[in-house]
């Protein structure tokens, strides 16, 4: 109980002394107001004579070139390898003469949004009596660093103009090797049609020979073998038919008659001659019968004479003419027409031996399109291995025209690059980055105001002092 009164005193008390101290800032406030007030004029007086220093800063882009082709930037020199030059030449090392411009801060760029830095770019941060004076030294700091590696960016420019030049020599020659591929293929073409005109030429001899083949065998073959069967159906029946009737029936008749007339009628006319004249001698016989006894017999003596003689004579020149004319002229013609058609199937075998000789003629004939054939064949692969051997060219052109235009696109300044400034962007103030005159003026009060208080308080406790 005795513990919360006294706690309760204790707080009084507390109360009492802030309101005092209140009271006691209150009187002195002119005292306060008059320091705070002075502070605040030195704070405008330091802003008025201190000199205005003006901030620029940059972004620098390393030395590079860029592979296209691997989409990949290959660095002459890190960001951290210039930001240590520059720091050991700008900041580290304090120069005796007063500058106008000086590196305040130099550090890798990082990565928007986060902490990681990057490796191709640095920011820079210069403070200059003036922009001009700030900018001025971002420039020559740049300019300084440009003629470190201009021999790299230049070397790698001339690589690449090198590389260029290659390109567009290997191009000149593959279109000359095209060029010269399209006139073998003309060639190759014009051989190809020129055996094509050959092998036109040889079906041509091909059809003439077969033309002539049927030639030979449906007309000079068929003429002969029609001449062979008129001879074996139509001559030489007629020549048998001619012997056999010679033989058969004209000489048999001929010597039946023959013998008849030998053998019966010359007898029967002596027989009755005889008779007659026998008859004529009878002294009986009348004048009338005698006359007609003497005309018949004169002409059964005609008769007697013209067979004796004429007659006679008619049969045995026929039986000879028959037996040894007629007869062996008919078997002569037939053996002649059987030289007739032994000579005409020698015709025959010999056209048969030009057909042979002809067919094996084209056959070779055709050996030689076969081998023109195959030639042409050969040709066509070898217009195959050419036109194939052109697409490889064009194929190695296009890549090339592509290689050159990643070379030129690599001597593109975005591409190929010295140490610069990103975008050719220099930030600069518009008013002085330092003095900040409201930040030295705030400051100045507010310790006006603190020495101010602390002036009345001290004051205070001498008083009681006293």
């Amino acid at each position: 109980m005795s513990e919360n009164l006294m706690n309760s005193a204790n707080s009084q008390n507390d109360e009492i002394d802030i309101f005092e101290l209140l009271g006691k800032i209150w009187k002195g406030k002119f005292s306060i107001a008059m320091i705070t007030l002075a502070f605040f004029a030195l704070g405008v007086l330091y802003t008025i004579i201190a000199t205005p220093w003006y901030q620029a800063n940059a972004r620098i882009s390393v030395p590079y070139y860029k592979n296209i082709s691997e989409n990949k930037k290959e660095l002459f020199a890190n960001a951290d390898m210039i930001i240590n030059k520059i720091q050991s030449k700008y900041i580290d090392t304090k120069s005796s003469e007063p500058q106008s411009a000086v590196v305040k801060k130099i550090a890798p760029a990082k990565v928007t949004g986060t902490k990681n830095n990057l490796n191709d770019f640095f920011d820079i941060e210069v403070m200059g009596k003036s922009n001009d004076e700030a900018v001025a030294l971002i420039n020559q700091i740049v300019k300084e660093e440009q003629e470190i590696y201009k021999s790299n960016i230049s070397l790698q420019e001339s690589r690449i103009k090198n590389a260029l030049y290659n390109a567009d020599v290997k191009v000149k020659i593959l279109k000359n090797n095209i060029e010269n591929n399209n006139i073998q293929i003309k060639r190759v073409e014009n051989d190809i049609n020129n055996t094509a005109i050959q092998i036109k030429r040889v079906e041509n001899d091909i059809a003439n020979l077969n033309l002539k083949i049927n030639q030979i065998k449906n007309i000079q073959i068929k003429r002969l073998e029609d001449r062979i069967t008129q001879i074996n159906n139509v001559f030489m029946p007629n020549k048998d038919k001619e012997i056999a009737n010679l033989q058969n029936i004209v000489l048999p008749n001929d010597k039946k008659a023959y013998d008849e007339l030998i053998n019966k009628i010359i007898p029967n006319l002596e027989s009755e001659m005889k008779s007659l004249e026998k008859e004529l001698k009878n002294p009986n016989l009348n004048q009338n019968n005698a006359i007609v006894l003497k005309e018949r017999l004169n002409d059964l003596r005609n008769r007697y004479m013209s067979a004796t003689t004429t007659t006679k004579q008619k049969f045995e020149h026929d039986l000879h003419d028959s037996e040894f004319v007629k007869i062996p002229a008919l078997l002569k013609d037939k053996e002649s027409l059987i030289m007739s058609q032994n000579d005409l199937q020698n015709q025959i075998e010999l056209k048969n031996d030009d057909i042979l000789k002809i067919e094996t003629t084209i056959g070779e004939k055709q050996d030689d399109i076969f081998k023109l054939q195959v030639r042409i064949g050969e040709k066509n692969d070898d217009i195959v291995k050419i036109q194939n051997s052109i697409d490889e060219k064009k194929d190695e052109i296009t890549k090339l025209e592509n290689q050159k235009e990643i070379l030129k696109a690599s001597l593109e300044k975005q591409n190929l690059s010295n140490v610069v400034i990103k975008d050719d962007i220099i930030v600069t103030s518009g008013s002085p980055a330092k003095p900040k005159k409201l930040l030295i003026v705030a400051i100045a009060t507010f310790l006006g105001g603190i020495l101010g208080i602390f002036y009345v308080l001290i004051k205070d406790i001498k008083k009681k002092n006293k």
